[in-house]
């Protein structure tokens, strides 16, 4: 189910009026085994995990018909979009960086402003 409370009949229709794919044809596509995405479908993924941030999971959208997970293209395409951000958005450099790695960072950047005598 997605990341939002949805009727399920209205996702069942909406994934079946879609491109249908089983989870090993997702993984193809996106490089990863097939059972990473059966565990996006029922554990889902945690978008962000920088600390102070509201931890919000997201789940890949499925339906189970004839004993086979079954999801869609553009059921991943939301997936993918919902732990991205809205378009454009740019994850700045200090959220991808341990709280050592900054603070190194920042000693560098006054040893060598020291140096430039700022």
């Amino acid at each position: 189910m997605p990341s939002s409370p949805v009727d399920p009949e209205a996702s069942v229709s909406r994934l079946l009026s879609e491109d249908l794919m089983t989870s090993s044809e997702v993984g193809q596509l996106l490089g990863v085994d097939a059972s990473s995405v059966t565990r996006w479908m029922f554990r889902g993924v945690v978008a962000d995990r920088r600390p102070g941030i509201p931890r919000r999971r997201h789940y890949l959208e499925h339906i189970r018909a004839g004993g086979r997970l079954l999801t869609s293209r553009q059921a991943v395409e939301r997936f993918i979009a919902a732990q991205s951000g809205p378009p454009g958005h740019v994850v700045p450099d200090s959220a991808l960086r341990s709280a050592g790695e900054r603070r190194r960072a920042a000693e560098r950047a006054a040893d060598q402003c020291a140096r430039m005598g700022c």
